[in-house]
């Protein structure tokens, strides 16, 4: 069984929940419902939404990034 002490060094990395990171997270989900809702009416093609959803995670949060890329 591990200990706390043993956890990996990621753990040691923990994001921290801050006002301004929860504003990029929210931003980050606004622009996507949009984008995925301009795709749908054929206003971008999908090559379009993956550049912009790239875009969109280096711009509002570094969580996103990791957890995507």
């Amino acid at each position: 069984m591990r200990s706390i002490k043993e956890a990996p060094p990621t753990a040691d990395k923990a994001r921290r929940w801050t006002k301004d990171t929860m504003q990029a997270d929210f931003s980050f989900e606004i622009a996507e419902k949009l984008m995925v809702s301009l795709l749908q009416k054929g206003f971008i093609t999908g090559k379009e939404k993956e550049q912009i959803s790239r875009l969109n995670r280096e711009d509002f949060a570094a969580f996103y990034r990791e957890l995507m890329d």
